[in-house]
């Protein structure tokens, strides 16, 4: 990767020697349903491979599968960065690596269960946050280290064993130069591909190098397109088959000879603007060959949008966390890493769902024994046009008399008895919605489940393994005495024992449970565990369980009435409801379904969100399992309590049961169906996602929607609370009225917030329908907080949170405090000149020196630095005008002297064709620093106009040489005068220092006589703590809390180097390509180049994208 990390303004440090402070920033940046089935062949070697990856026409397989079948991600391979999952620092004693790997192994399902099917992992680590580590599993000569193979070994035999493959990466810029020549990483290749060989894998993909063109890496091989085009084929000739590429700079692109010889396109999005995505991936459509982003640090909201947009654009994404996953200490939560990305994984690689799609639904029921399971038939059946009904188990062979009263001897017998009732409804129901199965479709997938038959165990391996990428929810009603043994039980026990822990996870993963607990060990002991469970029957409430709260809440609901609404003229259906419960509509097993039905405001994926049978949180006896039970509370009416989950739907919910019985008898036009609820255009029972900023107002408009039956409407919008992360009040406005508007709190950042609307006709009964609206806010809160959250106030109000104890630095800011004090140590004694100097990390000064100078309110001058401020300056200035606010429209590529018209007439005629951009990196010709001319002087000196040739004639052609320039950047401040309107002084301070709490500076001018006048040049001057606000503003992408005060762009573009000139540059001799707008990509200097002959240690040369 390439960290998102400024070493700023080295000038000051290593090259010029000026007498000014010292200024340095380091500032962090920001579903196994489709597992395939099969695995039977092995490459060469010992190990019996599970899981196979192939390419076919462009597209991914896994176990001659095509991946995400029937999805937005069919055929794509959606893959996250976890390359420090096996990292090891030799340097230190106080990390494990093995637990390090076993806390990522322990959430590897949860991951792949939101639909990752690629790991990245590399041999020689990532970025960790600091510097210095030794983390490489390859030795000076090329050779391995077994005790660093067998981290690796370990996660990927565990994603073969999970239908996963793993992006193996060789090298890695930080740890190249462990290898001591160009033939010990050949040798390495080799090495790996053969030990790959060996092993037997054939779920791996092999990355020769990550990111191979940055500036740290040392070795030719490795760091120019022709040596990893080498290093490819040599791969591929080692271990012919295997899949091999190599991973580009966060820009998005591939150089022609390895796309040519690579496999697949292994590109990095971390530098790439969200709106340039589309256009990377089509420029690479060329090579027809699959295009797999594995490295983009976009997180939250800004991710989720990354992930969608190269999905949609045929192209697979990669997730790396830098803060979480990557920087030390690593923190591997699953899905909680950041829910927001996560869930845009899983929603891109499963099947849509559109707003008439059903679930697909298998009951088992104990119908004979507690009674309350028949009345419980007779509500599931009047809802059997909800969903795809996949079976019907009646698993007791004998009515247990005298309790069940029920004249059929069997449970079979008694479900076919309703059946035959529904049978003589259905005429009728169909006629309500023609989405009713017939009374025959029922009959054939009702079977017995007794022990000694096996029908109900065929039905359910059939339903599972049918080609259908939808699950199966599975629903036990509860069994006790005299019922056979659980039919999905004895299923999984015959799965494991026929098909192996592969198969049976394979075939497990593809189950749901809203149901209660007769599975035995396969809930709790065999891994893994099921997707999702919801145990709709506990825990126990005032000594009883859950579902006994069903009847207390519910049978006089609205003025339900049993004897009326049920069992008295409304059918041969209700009439079979039996009463003979205690209470008399208990109901046990009704919650069990109830949660599954769409009602507009639920998804049974979602156990938090509620349902007409209530919410559902995490069991607090088994949180390391994604199971659920009834242990949530609501506040409604003014009471809080678990009870309130469910009361606050009991009238709504009863009064469809009793439309749905005069469905049995009615004609459509005497009878009430519930409204079509229509929000923001958007129409069915389908949740409804919205993003949405800080201080944003959402309007939400359901004006359109409409009732069948011609009734008036009744609209109640409401948040709620309990469901979203949001825990403070939001208000919404005229929430009893069609359209609603809420405005989006400016502490909600990264929550989300839930609101529902209720639509109630004026039917007999009325009838309710629903729509939840999900907003989630700006970028997500991640399992870590994050520098991305963190602005800090204007010094005068409390500035910079600052670290002081070592332990505190070392983890919130992830810094080495033994190195800090070196830092420190080598600040004050590499000259004796007063500076301040600030180091800056999450947020946090972690360290701070001043020697004469207050790192607070010492606007001393900071020389070069102004420069980069400058460039900084101009950008808004161009982004402003743009948008036509200011006098003129200027870019980078205009005519510099066009906004220049005191140069007039030009000295030189050549300065015509010089652009803005050329006067911030260095190739305008404009040369003080290489002709020996004076820095300073008057405007007419700036200018030419003296007959001195120095600062007359260019030294070269435009764009055609590199010359350091003071004076290019003094005419760029006369430029953002132009354009502006405004002196360049007034400008910067209204446009970048004000937005960004800066609260010093003062700025140079010079005179120019009566004809120029005085203005100010780009000179400038303020304190440590204020300019690192600047650095900091550009880490975050330009954005300063809510607003973007830099352009995205600018950011963006000063990662690389803006200009092709490749000859030295004149006075220092430096590499040209060093210099971007204004500022610098240290990570291009050699440590040859500096004044001193050091120039900057490798491992402290970065810039965001430059390769460092």
């Amino acid at each position: 990767m390439s960290p998102l990390r400024f070493d700023c303004f080295h000038k000051c440090i290593c090259c010029f020697r000026i007498p000014v402070w010292l200024f340095t920033v380091i500032v962090s940046s920001q579903a196994m349903a489709a597992i395939p089935e099969t695995a039977t062949a092995t490459m060469e070697g010992s190990y019996r491979r599970q899981t196979h990856v192939s390419i076919r026409e462009g597209r991914w397989f896994l176990n001659d599968h095509i991946t995400y079948p029937g999805t937005k991600a069919e055929g794509l391979l959606m893959n996250v960065r976890m390359v420090n999952a096996v990292f090891e620092d030799r340097n230190r004693t106080d990390f494990n690596p093995e637990a390090n790997t076993e806390e990522f192994l322990t959430h590897l399902s949860d991951y792949i269960a939101h639909g990752v099917r690629a790991f990245t992992i590399c041999l020689q680590g990532g970025m960790p946050g600091y510097e210095g580590a030794v983390n490489s599993a390859f030795e000076p000569d090329g050779s391995l280290r077994e005790s660093y193979l067998q981290r690796v070994r370990r996660v990927i035999e565990a994603c073969d064993r999970l239908g996963a493959a793993v992006i193996l990466g060789c090298y890695y810029q930080r740890q190249d130069q462990i290898l001591r020549d160009e033939a010990a990483v050949k040798t390495g290749v080799i090495h790996i591909v053969n030990w790959i060989k060996a092993s037997g894998f054939t779920n791996v993909l092999l990355e020769i190098a990550n990111e191979f063109d940055h500036g740290g890496f040392d070795h030719r091989s490795i760091k120019t397109a022709e040596g990893i085009a080498e290093l490819i084929t040599l791969a591929k000739q080692t271990a012919p088959g295997l899949l091999v590429s190599a991973s580009g700079l966060g820009h998005g692109r591939l150089q022609d000879k390895v796309a040519e010889a690579s496999d697949f396109l292994l590109i990095h999005f971390n530098g790439t603007r969200i709106e340039d995505i589309p256009a990377c991936i089509t420029a690479l459509k060329k090579y027809s060959k699959p295009i797999v982003c594995n490295e983009d640090e976009k997180i939250g909201a800004e991710g989720a949008k990354a992930a969608e947009l190269c999905v949609t654009n045929g192209a697979s994404w990669g997730f790396m966390h830098v803060e979480v996953n990557q920087y030390h200490p690593f923190v591997f939560q699953g899905a909680k890493d950041d829910p927001v990305v996560y869930a845009a994984i899983r929603r891109l690689t499963s099947a849509e769902r559109t707003a008439d799609e059903r679930l697909r639904l298998i009951i088992e029921t104990d119908a004979g024994g507690d009674p309350d399971d028949e009345q419980s038939l007779v509500r599931f059946l009047l809802y059997a046009n909800e969903w795809d009904i996949e079976g019907i188990i009646a698993n007791r062979p004998a009515t247990r008399r005298p309790e069940n009263k029920n004249p059929a001897d069997t449970g079979l017998d008694i479900v076919r008895r309703l059946l035959d009732a529904y049978g003589q409804c259905y005429p009728n129901l169909v006629r309500h919605d023609s989405k009713y199965p017939t009374k025959e479709d029922l009959w054939q997938r009702t079977v017995a489940g007794y022990d000694d038959t096996d029908d109900a165990v065929k039905l359910i391996i059939a339903a599972v393994d049918k080609d259908d990428p939808r699950p199966v929810w599975y629903s036990d009603w509860g069994t006790d005495h005299g019922a056979a043994e659980n039919n999905l039980k004895r299923a999984l026990d015959r799965v494991r024992k026929e098909r192996g822990a592969v198969g049976y996870a394979r075939f497990k993963s593809k189950l749901r449970l809203s149901s209660y607990n007769k599975f035995g060990d396969h809930t709790t002991k065999i891994d893994p565990p099921f997707p999702i469970w919801v145990n709709t029957f506990q825990p126990e409430l005032e000594g009883k369980r859950w579902y006994h709260r069903f009847s207390a809440l519910t049978s006089r609901a609205g003025g339900f009435d049993l004897e009326q609404d049920v069992l008295t003229d409304h059918g041969p259906l209700g009439a079979l409801y039996p009463t003979d419960t205690n209470p008399r509509a208990k109901e046990g097993d009704t919650m069990s379904f109830l949660y599954l039905i769409p009602t507009g405001m639920n998804d049974p994926e979602q156990p938090l969100w509620g349902s007409w049978a209530g919410r559902y949180g995490p069991r607090e006896d088994m949180p390391d399992k994604p199971y659920y039970w009834a242990n949530q509370s609501d506040t409604w009416n003014g009471m809080t309590g678990r009870d309130n989950v469910l009361a606050r739907w009991a009238t709504d919910l009863q009064n469809d049961f009793r439309a749905r019985l005069n469905w049995c008898i009615k004609p459509g036009k005497e009878a009430n169906h519930p409204p079509r609820v229509i929000v923001n255009g958007s129409e069915g029972k389908q949740i409804l996602h919205i993003t949405a900023l800080p201080g944003q107002t959402v309007s939400l408009d359901a004006d359109r929607s409409q009732d069948p039956d011609g009734d008036k409407l009744m609209y109640e919008w409401f948040v709620y609370r309990e469901t979203g992360t949001y825990p403070g009040q939001v208000t919404l406005t005229n929430a009893a009225s069609p359209s609603v508007a809420l405005k989006i709190p400016d502490d909600a950042s990264g929550k989300t917030i839930h609101v529902v609307l209720t639509i109630r006709d004026h039917g007999n009964p009325p009838l309710a329908a629903y729509r939840r609206i999900v907003i989630q806010v700006g970028g997500e809160a991640s399992a870590r907080d994050k520098a991305d959250e963190y602005f800090p106030a204007p010094e005068s109000q409390g500035g910079w949170r600052k670290l002081d104890k070592p332990e505190e630095i070392r983890e919130i800011a992830g810094m080495d405090p033994i190195k800090l004090d070196a830092l420190k140590a080598w600040l004050m004694q590499s000259d004796d000149r007063d500076f301040a100097a600030v180091v800056i990390r999450r947020g946090y000064i972690v360290l701070e020196v001043e020697r004469g100078n207050s790192a607070k309110t010492d606007a001393r001058r900071v020389a070069s630095v102004s420069k980069a401020v400058c460039a900084t300056v101009l950008a808004i200035a161009s982004e402003q005008s743009q948008q036509g606010l200011t006098p003129r429209k200027m870019q980078f590529d205009d005519p510099a002297f066009d906004f220049i018209p005191w140069a007039q007439p030009l000295s030189d005629p050549r300065k015509a064709q010089v652009t803005v951009r050329q006067l911030f990196n260095h190739t305008s010709g404009l040369c003080p620093e290489a002709n020996g001319s004076d820095n300073d002087g008057s405007w007419e000196y700036i200018l030419g106009h003296t007959g001195d040739p120095r600062t007359e004639k260019l030294a070269f052609d435009p764009g055609t040489g590199c010359g350091y320039s003071t004076h290019a950047l003094h005419h760029a401040a006369l430029v953002c005068e132009t354009v502006t309107g405004k002196p360049y002084d007034q400008f910067a301070i209204e446009a970048l220092f004000k937005p960004l709490g800066i609260e010093h500076w003062w700025f140079q001018y010079f005179d120019g006589g009566e004809t120029i006048g005085r203005h100010p040049t780009h000179g400038l001057g303020m304190p440590a703590r204020d300019l690192a606000r600047i650095a900091y503003c550009m880490l975050h992408g330009g954005r300063w809390g809510d607003r973007q005060v830099i352009p995205r762009w600018f950011v963006e573009e000063t990662a690389v180097p803006t200009h092709t000139v490749t000859s030295p540059e004149l006075r220092w001799r430096f590499n040209p390509q060093i210099f971007s707008h204004g500022w610098e990509l240290p990570a291009r200097l050699t440590g040859e180049e500096g004044r001193s002959g050091e120039g900057i240690p490798a491992d402290a040369r970065s810039k965001p994208g430059s390769g460092g």
